[in-house]
């Protein structure tokens, strides 16, 4: 499936639920895998948007900024997964992506970090 976000052209692809007994569905159908994986992807866009606008309450600049990164991978995460589903999965595509989910995981934890322990900052600065 070298198209996105829809797949061949649908949102909702043919041969979502094709296999039988249905149950195989989620474990051996690729049509299925593809759906639930961008499907999931969408889901954790508009997650981390959320938690990026809340971010922008917390009182302490590092924590701002930690999620900021954190959205900005995010972002960087989904345009790499389109250009390795569109390129056909070269591997050189593959491989950046997987890293860059390794990059957005440790930003997430930092993120996250700093909510629970902020930074020290001066009110002069």
């Amino acid at each position: 499936f070298t198209d996105w976000p829809l797949i061949e052209g649908q949102i909702i692809p043919d041969g979502l639920f094709s296999m039988v007994p249905f149950w195989l569905n989620p474990f051996e159908n690729p049509v299925f895998a593809q759906f639930v994986h961008r499907l999931s992807g969408f889901i954790l866009l508009l997650f981390g948007a959320y938690i990026w606008l809340r971010s922008r309450k917390n009182g302490s600049l590092a924590t701002r900024r930690a999620y900021s990164l954190m959205l900005l991978m995010l972002l960087v995460q989904i345009g790499l997964g389109a250009a390795a589903v569109m390129t056909g999965g070269i591997w050189h595509g593959a491989l950046a992506y997987q890293v860059a989910a390794i990059v957005l995981w440790v930003l997430i934890l930092r993120a996250r970090f700093l909510t629970g322990y902020p930074a020290m900052q001066s009110v002069r600065d």
